[in-house]
């Protein structure tokens, strides 16, 4: 991270969510040093303090390194393990992909199913005395594949299950999805409306995984599509 970065995102990101009271906790890279800088963007009213987590002790006491990035990381590596071991026409070492990937997956992490996860990462780097029961996303998504995409008619190997709404899916129809409401804004204010509800529906996860959209699948990877037109992404 460049300092331009840190300090775009302390007065875009940070600052506006925090209310009264603002601890922030961050490891030894010297782009956060200069706290001078950053205190000059925040509000007036605002208490602002930075801890800094001594050098090599990370994994010890910075909470999304005790608990979640392994989890994260693990999902990740399933999935490109998935294009390869399938020969999925998807060129997971360009950028572009890596970027989408990692945006399909911080979406599955999103859902409200994990939220305890990031809690009781705090608790693990020993800041709250208070323990959460938390779902483990690397084994609730890959648990029970053994079954058919929710599509109809789709006979493709089911990638996940979906942290969401539990849907099966196979990897082009998931990957679809997400590109779709990345590339139609209009469908982006349905498709987070859709997970606020929490997929009370058998409509609502079939909107949410693109079936009810009203085009074909031309913008992402393809499914049928990409198997008739073999020009892989990312190339």
């Amino acid at each position: 991270m460049t300092k331009k970065l840190y300090l775009e995102w302390s007065e875009k990101v940070l600052f506006p969510h925090m209310e009264e009271r603002c601890v922030f906790l961050a490891d030894s890279w010297k782009t956060f040093t200069d706290q001078d800088s950053v205190i000059e963007l925040k509000l007036e009213e605002l208490e602002y303090e930075m801890l800094t987590i001594p050098p090599k002790v990370t994994d010890q006491i910075q909470p999304l390194d005790v608990l979640c990035f392994r989890m994260y990381k693990g999902c990740f590596k399933k999935i490109s393990d998935f294009v390869f071991l399938h020969d999925l026409p998807v060129q997971v070492h360009h950028r572009d992909v890596i970027l989408r990937l990692h945006s399909l997956l911080y979406q599955q992490f999103q859902s409200p199913r994990f939220e305890n996860l990031i809690a009781e990462a705090w608790h693990k780097s020993g800041y709250t005395d208070e323990r959460f029961m938390y779902v483990n996303p690397a084994k609730f998504v890959f648990d029970k594949l053994k079954a058919s995409c929710l599509h109809e008619n789709c006979r493709d190997i089911v990638l996940l299950v979906c942290g969401w709404c539990k849907a099966r899916l196979c990897f082009h129809h998931l990957y679809d999805a997400h590109l779709l409401a990345v590339t139609i804004p209009s469908y982006l204010g349905s498709l987070l409306s859709i997970h606020s509800k929490g997929h009370g529906s058998a409509l609502r996860e079939s909107r949410h995984h693109g079936i009810k959209f009203p085009f074909t699948r031309t913008y992402g990877y393809g499914g049928q599509g990409a198997r008739d037109n073999p020009a892989k992404i990312g190339s």
